[in-house]
């Protein structure tokens, strides 16, 4: 463990004194899937995990939305671990009848989960985490559920929510502020609609980052709805036929995604130099200038 920190604190001179990293582009990384098993048999949590060949790594958990299964969103896991993270997406225990304070322990779970696995010699995750790194992502509810679980469990360093939504019982936003850094990603045709909107406005991304503290980061995907951030928005079913009609690909989305959580898990978990990826001049030329997205930031 010792080894790795002066390394990973040099990567990003490296990367600093040439072109900055394109981080929509895979990472290095080769990646083992293990599955595990957390939570109690009264609420079994399942972890797929993506583990990179490093030891030590920052740990971010990527949580699903409502009725939409977690392997929507094993991209986004696969694409971390390329990264140097340990990604796991977590299958939380649903239903009909709303329980988000009672769902948001299942992050608890995961991580104490994982925990033991690291240090556990019969484990294929072995020495692959560092406890004191430790993130929290997820899309729509998942999002929700993340700053529920960061709130009350201090070894969560940073959040990231993918076009949260902050509907039902307790409040998330209410919540906030944090006292870590908080990134979301967010859409502009979802927050109102004819019948019931998929992200109102009343509850969407832009509340969280309202309610945030800084450091604070708000990415508008423009052209999006709360459906682009899927791996395959085609297999998604009934659930998937209530939002309105993105009008841009769905892989823009995902692509531009995968980059904003690797750079802000990257700078507030890993002390990697992203900043220009995130807000900077990188940012600007890729994704601003391009007319893909807006950026606020404190």
């Amino acid at each position: 463990m010792t080894l790795r920190r002066p390394l990973l604190w040099f990567a990003p001179l490296v990367v600093a004194c040439g072109d900055p990293i394109d981080l929509e582009a895979p990472g290095s990384e080769v990646v083992q899937t293990v599955a595990v098993e957390a939570g109690t048999t009264l609420r079994p949590v399942k972890l797929d995990c993506r583990s990179p060949g490093t030891s030590d790594n920052p740990l971010v958990l990527f949580g699903h939305g409502f009725l939409i299964p977690p392997t929507q969103y094993d991209s986004y896991a696969q694409h971390l671990a390329t990264h140097g993270f340990l990604a796991c997406t977590v299958d939380f225990v649903t239903g009909l009848t709303p329980n988000h304070a009672l769902w948001a322990t299942d992050y608890r779970a995961a991580i104490d989960a994982l925990i033991l696995a690291d240090a556990d010699p019969a484990s294929p995750l072995f020495g692959k985490l560092d406890p004191e790194r430790i993130g929290l992502a997820g899309h729509s509810l998942g999002g929700k559920l993340a700053v529920l679980a960061a709130k009350e469990d201090p070894r969560v360093k940073a959040v990231f929510g993918v076009d949260p939504v902050d509907g039902q019982e307790p409040d998330a936003t209410a919540l906030l502020p944090l006292s870590i850094p908080l990134g979301v990603i967010g859409e502009t045709i979802d927050a109102t609609a004819n019948g019931m909107a998929c992200a109102p406005a009343e509850a969407n991304y832009t509340t969280f980052f309202e309610a945030a503290a800084a450091p604070a980061l708000e990415i508008t995907a423009l052209g999006a709805n709360h459906l682009s951030f899927l791996d395959d928005r085609s297999s998604c079913e009934l659930v998937c036929e209530f939002c309105n009609p993105a009008t841009v690909p769905d892989a823009e989305v995902n692509a531009l995604t995968r980059a904003y959580l690797v750079a802000f898990f990257g700078r507030y978990l890993a002390d990697r130099d992203y900043d220009s990826q995130l807000n900077g001049d990188e940012a600007k030329r890729r994704y601003v200038e391009t007319r893909r997205i807006t950026i606020r930031s404190r």
